[in-house]
Formats: structure tokens, C-alpha cells, sequence
């Protein structure tokens, strides 16, 4: 049986067998593997071209970004971060956003917005999580745009059409 010495920043030898080892190295590369979704949205905001070209290009990459974004049923909170990279990408091609913030239970608007800039959006992103930290149940009234209107707009819209396994992104 080979053993492995493991040197630790502490100076402590591990010692594991082979096997060992490998099962520890292929358990490191597979968490690598497996990003969270906010991640592969991060990733298709930096680069939605290339980003579109893999997804068509590697089949186990548009499998893990798949599953990455989970069930395909109401309630999955990465729906909210498929809309959330929509709007991103949107403002930061020029697009200009207007809206409200309404509470859902007395329709009393809480927030008027015009959003032209990511700062203003991450504000208004706040603005919504310290409601509902105190327990309001909010809704947005929007209009974010066609993907279609913007630059690397259709590659983003079916990036995200992947993911949902849809074709609602334009």
C-alpha cells in the first residue's frame, strides 16, 4: 500500500493511501464543477456570447448550469436571479427602468423607481430585502424591456430559456 504525505500550512503530515487521495481529489474537482447558479448568471453577464457558445458546445457544462438552476416549479428562488440578470444586463446597456413597489396586501404603493444605473438598482434591491426583513409582502410593477432591444440581448434571453427549459425570455 502507497501512502501520501499531505503537507498543511501547520506543518502536520496526513498520511492517506492512494485511493484516498484520489477520491479526495476527484471530490475537489467535482465541487469545482458545480457552481451555484448565481454564478453561472455572473459568468453569462461577463460574457454572453461566449457563454451562449459553451452552453452549445459542452454538454456536461449545460447539464451542471441545468441543474444548477433546480426544480422547474413556482417558488424556485432562482427565478428571481434569472430576473434579476435580465434586469442587470438591461440597465447596463442603457436601458432606463420605471416601476413601483406595492405592498401586496393594501395595494398601497411603497416606491416609485427609475432605475439607469447598477448602483441605483442594487439601492432598490435593499430597499425591497429591508421590507421584507420586517415582514412585508411586497410586489414589483415594471417594465424592464425585450432582451431582444439590447446588445447580446437574444443570447441572454436563450441562455435563460435554457436554464427554465422555456422559451418566456425574449
Amino acid at each position: 500500500m502507497t501512502f501520501f504525505g499531505v503537507f498543511i500550512t501547520m506543518k502536520k503530515i496526513l498520511r492517506l493511501t492512494e485511493s484516498e487521495l484520489i477520491g479526495l481529489v476527484k471530490r475537489v474537482l467535482k465541487e469545482q464543477q458545480e457552481m451555484t447558479f448565481q454564478q453561472y448568471m455572473d459568468q453569462l453577464l461577463a460574457n454572453p456570447v461566449e457563454f451562449l457558445n459553451k452552453l452549445n458546445s459542452d454538454e456536461q457544462f449545460k447539464n451542471l448550469y441545468i441543474k444548477s438552476y433546480g426544480p422547474q416549479q413556482p417558488g424556485n428562488p432562482n427565478w428571481k436571479v434569472l430576473e434579476d440578470t435580465k434586469t442587470k444586463h438591461m440597465v447596463s446597456n442603457g436601458v432606463t427602468i420605471t416601476g413601483q413597489i406595492k405592498d401586496d396586501k393594501t395595494n398601497e404603493v411603497l416606491k416609485n423607481y427609475e432605475i439607469s444605473t447598477l448602483d441605483e438598482l442594487m439601492k432598490l434591491d435593499q430597499f425591497v430585502s429591508d421590507l421584507e426583513a420586517k415582514g412585508r409582502s411586497i410586489f414589483d410593477v415594471g417594465y424592464v424591456g425585450l432582451l431582444d432591444e439590447v446588445k447580446n440581448g437574444k443570447e441572454v434571453a436563450q441562455c435563460l430559456n435554457i436554464a427554465r427549459g422555456t422559451n418566456s425570455f425574449k
